[in-house]
């Protein structure tokens, strides 16, 4: 069942993108890296339902005044070590991405542009130091 919910949400932001019309060559890194991001957080979504739909029908006490396996005997000790083992990769794995996309963002030191922001309650005001001009719109060069 959570797959098939999976699936539908993968559908509904396939069909409906989640970000803006990219302005910038690095929006496909963007873009790209939060894609990834959904598709591995729906997977993560499915597991831990399916899991979570499992534990409560093979744990539940068969009888009111049972008190359970001792822990150390018990399933839970697989299930404990293979949540956390999976926890850490899949921590690592997100981070490794984002540093990916990161570097290649910020690797090409040509597309910097130097715009300062001011803002205050209702307005905001661009200083352009490369044209020393200031505006009341944010101007960037396409591409």
């Amino acid at each position: 069942m959570s797959a098939l919910i999976s699936a539908g949400l993968y559908a509904v932001v396939v069909r409906f993108p989640t970000m803006p019309m990219a302005a910038s060559e690095q929006a496909a890194h963007v873009d790209s890296a939060w894609n990834g991001l959904l598709i591995v957080e729906g997977a993560i979504y499915a597991v831990v339902m399916a899991f979570l739909i499992y534990c409560v029908f093979a744990f539940r006490a068969k009888k009111r005044e049972e008190q359970g396996e001792k822990f150390d005997s018990s399933r839970g000790r697989f299930v404990e070590v293979a949540w956390l083992t999976g926890s850490i990769g899949l921590t690592l794995a997100l981070a490794a991405l984002g540093a990916h996309e990161l570097n290649a963002i910020i690797s090409n030191r040509e597309a910097d542009i130097n715009i300062e922001v001011r803002a205050s309650q209702f307005s905001w005001e661009f200083y352009y130091p490369q044209f020393n001009t200031y505006g009341a719109k944010l101007y960037m060069e396409k591409g």
